[in-house]
Parts: structure tokens; C-alpha cells; sequence
């Protein structure tokens, strides 16, 4: 299973041991993490206790709290009802799959119109539907964040609407293929990262509606004797008030925050905030460059208006040279990264791959980075004439801290994989894809001995944290 908030856990350690984060970089889910270590940077009551100045200790476990209660944290929805962590998504698709219920609704898509499509999709994923009927989810609401729109576009352009519709709901990918950057994926991130921005907008103290005693009364009972626990841990200690614990006082508060976002819409939201705009932070992205982008543009129009179109871009001719890593952030502190970048990693060619994407906010993070291959297809940005393909490819999520600041202390938080298993075999293969060689993935990604870029970005890292992510 995976388990997108694990470097957050990871990162409540970090903050107990070694103190405060004021730089940070990362991509795919770990961008969420970023934005969740800008947002608590930021927090009134991680430097203020009880009206006078935290301790250090003090900060450092009101810090380390607010972290580690994300990863239990049940996501508020428009109607109220909850949608537990991220990672249940896959359980999701893989109940709906065992259902049978694809199969049965899409026996007659070949004749259906627009409109029933729609309708189909509404009763999968409407309050009533059959999701919320399936066994063992913890679905009340899944129906606002499904990507409905692009997939009907497909479905209606599609000469074999089945084909297109198994493709999309759970069809295997050919390895190398170029459908996993051009089909449309079952999440739309953009949604679902509004409402990430919510909650993270309550891990900042934003809004009118924050409810700064009850957080400073629950930070008082829950912070330091929740030291060195997990939250699973501290979720059960005694609370601020009689007979509630430090689990159902948080909930209790999160909804009643998410109530006042309900009555004021267009509350200050972190999404709308800029990266990087209280501490340097770096949000990356794989992105596709010069002639691969009318490749992309080419290879999305045939998938649309063919049958089984399995071409990969390689054989449509991409260069891998076009294939570069690009980073979101204040644009002069871009600059000074792109400048050590060399000094630090001379020869690596992650490095080497680097493009300053300029400034962009958390809600673009949002959309693009965490589109995972297959979760989503690749975006154009007209702004700087690139393809978005997710933020997968900077696998370490380090280098740009360290080129931006080496003298600080830098902690690189890793996922946790076998060695010789499908997540990293995937990784050494991608570069086939984009017309690039199995020995260019051994050079960007592998584990072992030291010359890879992602080998020399953990060894340049003052200390590694191990995150159970996907284990």
C-alpha cells in the first residue's frame, strides 16, 4: 500500500531531534510534505505559548505534533462527511475492480451518450452510489474528486470506447509505453488539492474562523508529553477538557475549521500562496522539452483517435536529451541553486537536467507533481513551452537544498523499497521510454555504489530518514 503522508511522520522525527525546518524541497507526494513544513514554519503557536516565547523544547514538540497528527488525519469534504488517508485510493479502485462493477456498467459504453456517461459516473461516485455500498471503504464522498470531464472527452472521441474505458480503469501498461503521460488519470489533483490546501491552511493558523484558544489549549496538553510517540500513540493521551482525548479534540477542531471554510469560500487558502514564500522551498517535476513536446502533443492525439495505441515516444523519435527535471520557486533563489548546482554535483546528470520553472503556487504543485504515471496524464505549460509528466523523476528531492545552502544541516527523507523490487526496477527502466538507455538509469537512480546522481545526493546529505511509504 502506499502511504502518502509517511514523510511527514518522518519529518515529526526530524523536528524533535534536530529542531526547526527552514528549507526544503519536494516532489510528487512529497510536495505535499513541503508545503506542510512552510505552513507549520509559519504557525502563531509553534513560537508563542500561552502568550510569552516557547522554549525551544517547547516549539520543537508543539512542531513535531502538529506533524505527526497529519498522518491520521481524516480529510474534511464539501458535505462534511470524511475521506480517510490518501493512500485508500488504491484500495478504492482495487474494491471497485473485485466488484465486478466496471465490467457490468461498461458492457454497452459503445452506444452510450455523453450524457448517460456522466450519469454512470454520478452513480458510481455519488453519496449513495455503489461506492459507498462497497465493503470495507471509507468513502462518503469520492464523487468531486474523480477526474470526470477528461475521461468522457475520451470516451466520446474514442473509436472503441471499451477499449479506452478498461485502458483507463485498471488496463496494464506496456512496458515503456507512452499511454501512462497521455491517458486521463482517475484523480483530479486539482480538486483534491483545494482541499488539501484547507487543511494545511489550519496547520498554518489561517482564517478568521481559526480557533486559536482551543489550538493552544490542545498544543499545552498534548505537545511535549507526546514526545518520541507516534500519533497512533499520542491520538489516545488526555486532552484540554475532561474525559477527550488529544485525537478527538484535533478532529473535533478540524471539522469545525472546515465548517468555516464551508461559510467563507473564498478564505485565504495556502494553495493560493506562492512557493517558497516564507522559506526557500522547491517543488520539481519531470518535464519534457523542445521537439518532445510536439511528440507528446502528436502521440496524445493519436491515443485519443485510435484503438490500442501502445507506441512509446522513443520509437516516436524522442530525444532523451529533452527530458529534464524542473523546479518551482522564488525565482533568486532558483537562480543560486542553478549556479552550485554544478560546484556540488559536478557530472550528475539529474544536475544537469535542471530547469528553473520560475514561480508558481502551491496549487500548482498540487495539480502537476503528484501525477504519478498512470494517476494522471502529462499537462502543457504554455508559460515555459514544457510537458508536465509528474514529479517521479527526482527520486531524492535533495539536490536543491543543498545547492542552495550546504552550509546548513540537510536531511535527506527517503522511501523505503527493496533493492531488487518492481518500485526501483521501474525506476532504472524509465529512461527507455523517452529514448534514453538502461545505463542512463543506472546512472540517475541506482542504488548501489556511489557514482548515480541519486546515490550522490544521499551522500552529500548530512543524515538519511528512512520513510515506510511503500512497503
Amino acid at each position: 500500500s502506499i502511504n502518502a503522508w509517511a514523510h511527514v511522520g518522518s519529518v515529526a522525527r526530524i523536528v524533535e531531534d534536530y529542531g526547526t525546518i527552514d528549507c526544503v524541497q519536494g516532489s510528487s507526494s512529497s510536495s505535499f510534505g513541503s508545503m506542510v513544513v512552510e505552513s507549520i514554519y509559519i504557525h502563531p503557536l509553534v513560537t508563542e505559548c500561552g502568550g510569552t516565547s516557547c522554549s525551544d523544547e517547547e516549539s520543537r514538540a508543539r512542531q513535531s505534533l502538529l506533524y505527526k497528527s497529519i498522518t491520521g488525519l481524516p480529510l474534511p469534504v464539501w458535505s462534511g462527511s470524511v475521506i480517510s488517508a490518501p493512500r485508500d485510493i488504491s484500495e478504492f479502485v482495487e474494491a471497485i475492480g473485485e466488484q465486478g462493477l466496471f465490467d457490468l456498467i461498461g458492457s454497452d459504453l459503445a452506444q452510450a451518450t455523453r450524457e448517460s456517461i456522466v450519469g454512470v459516473l454520478d452513480a458510481i461516485f455519488s453519496v449513495g452510489g455503489v461506492v459507498a455500498r462497497v465493503p470495507g471503504l471509507r468513502f462518503a464522498q469520492f464523487r468531486a474528486l474523480f477526474n470526470t470531464e477528461e475521461v468522457v472527452d475520451l470516451l466520446q472521441q474514442s473509436p472503441d470506447p471499451m477499449a479506452h474505458w478498461n485502458d483507463v480503469f485498471g488496463g496494464e501498461t506496456p512496458v515503456g509505453s507512452s499511454i501512462q503521460f497521455i491517458r486521463p488519470g482517475l484523480v483530479n489533483f486539482d480538486k483534491f488539492g483545494k482541499i488539501v490546501g484547507q487543511i494545511f491552511s489550519f496547520y498554518a493558523g489561517y482564517g478568521s474562523f481559526f480557533d486559536r484558544d482551543g489550538v493552544e489549549a490542545w498544543l499545552q496538553a498534548c505537545a511535549v508529553p507526546s514526545v518520541g510517540k507516534t500519533w497512533e500513540e499520542a491520538s489516545l493521551l488526555p486532552g484540554s477538557r475532561r474525559f477527550s482525548t488529544c485525537g478527538d479534540e484535533l478532529l473535533r477542531m478540524m471539522r469545525a475549521y472546515h465548517r468555516g471554510f464551508e461559510r467563507n469560500p473564498d478564505a485565504p487558502n495556502r494553495w493560493n500562496d506562492k512557493i517558497g514564500q516564507y522559506i526557500p522551498a522547491f517543488v520539481s517535476v519531470g518535464v519534457l522539452t523542445g521537439d518532445s513536446v510536439d511528440i507528446w502533443k502528436r502521440a496524445k492525439e493519436q491515443y485519443y483517435t485510435e484503438a490500442n495505441f501502445n507506441i512509446s515516444f522513443a520509437d516516436m523519435g524522442m530525444n532523451f536529451d529533452d527530458f529534464k527535471i524542473g523546479y518551482w520557486g522564488n525565482e533568486e533563489e532558483l537562480e543560486r541553486v542553478k549556479e552550485n548546482l554544478p560546484i556540488f554535483f559536478n557530472e550528475s546528470i539529474l544536475a544537469e537536467k535542471f530547469v528553473a520553472l520560475g514561480e508558481a503556487t502551491w496549487r500548482t504543485a498540487f495539480a502537476l507533481s503528484p501525477r504519478e504515471p498512470g494517476l494522471g496524464s502529462g499537462v502543457y505549460l504554455p508559460s515555459s513551452g514544457v510537458v508536465s509528466i509528474g514529479g517521479w523523476p527526482d527520486r531524492s528531492s535533495t539536490q536543491a537544498v543543498i545547492a542552495f545552502n550546504k552550509s546548513t544541516t540537510t536531511i535527506a527523507v527517503q522511501s523505503q523499497f527493496l533493492p531488487d523490487g518492481p518500485f526501483l526496477q521501474g525506476y532504472l527502466q524509465s529512461p527507455l521510454g523517452f529514448g534514453g538507455t538502461l545505463q542512463d538509469g543506472i546512472d540517475m537512480y541506482a542504488i548501489t555504489g556511489s557514482n548515480s546522481s541519486y546515490m550522490r545526493s544521499l551522500i552529500a546529505a548530512d543524515a538519511v530518514m528512512c520513510a515506510a511509504y511503500d512497503t
